[in-house]
């Protein structure tokens, strides 16, 4: 009796492993770019309603509200830290969460004074993109009017559980802003991340470096 032919076309071994392999990478392929589109879609969305908040906060010209938003949607800890620079271990770890909360009380006073550059009507996202290990956010504030302008979000996280790491308004990116600001002051007391945080207990933010950075 003779044997029916498993590989009637003839295909090789070697072949045929081949396409199975194609196969696999080519849905792995599929698979990853619909996760990056979902995460993209997500991270907009997250982007949003942050923005919306954001332009509630600056009508109301809450000290209150913008800590609120604070708390809410950014990474203060990060963005403090990265504003540190060269200066980081510098920073005495007694004294970290006094200087992480007075960073937060900085930019919330840095807000309230420039509350009126973000009374806009709503945020519409242009392009969202994977960026590093998180997404880059490009959206447009809206204003009454037709006037525009792009505001572009840095988010970390996944599944719609994100935080914002930087913001850049008119070109300027606040954590750059608050890493330069903070460098000047460092270096006119001594070099030492001690006097920038005596700095912060008793400066008054409208007196600060970054009231130049911004655009009237």
């Amino acid at each position: 009796m003779s044997r029916s032919n498993p590989n009637p076309a003839g295909v090789s071994r070697r072949k045929l492993l081949g396409g199975i392999c194609a196969t696999a990478l080519t849905i792995s392929i599929a698979y990853g770019s619909i996760g990056q589109t979902q995460a993209a879609t997500a991270g907009g969305t997250y982007v949003v309603k942050a923005g919306a908040d954001l332009i509630r906060a600056a009508k109301s010209g809450s000290g209150a509200a913008f800590r609120s938003l604070l708390k809410r949607y950014i990474d203060v800890n990060s963005m403090a830290l990265f504003a540190l620079g060269k200066h980081r271990k510098k920073l005495p770890a007694g004294q970290k969460s006094e200087y992480v909360a007075l960073v937060e009380g900085f930019m919330v006073h840095t807000l309230s004074q420039f509350s009126k550059k973000f009374k806009g009507r709503e945020f519409e996202v242009v392009n969202s993109r994977k960026s590093g290990r998180g997404l880059s956010v490009e959206t447009k504030l809206k204003f009454l009017g037709g006037k525009q302008q792009k505001v572009t979000w840095k988010l970390i996280g996944s599944g719609g559980n994100y935080r914002v790491t930087d913001i850049n308004f008119q070109g300027v990116w606040l954590a750059g802003l608050l890493r330069s600001s903070f460098a000047s002051i460092i270096k006119k007391n001594g070099n030492s991340v001690p006097g920038l945080i005596a700095y912060l207990r008793t400066a008054a933010p409208g007196n600060s470096k970054i009231k130049s950075d911004f655009k009237d």
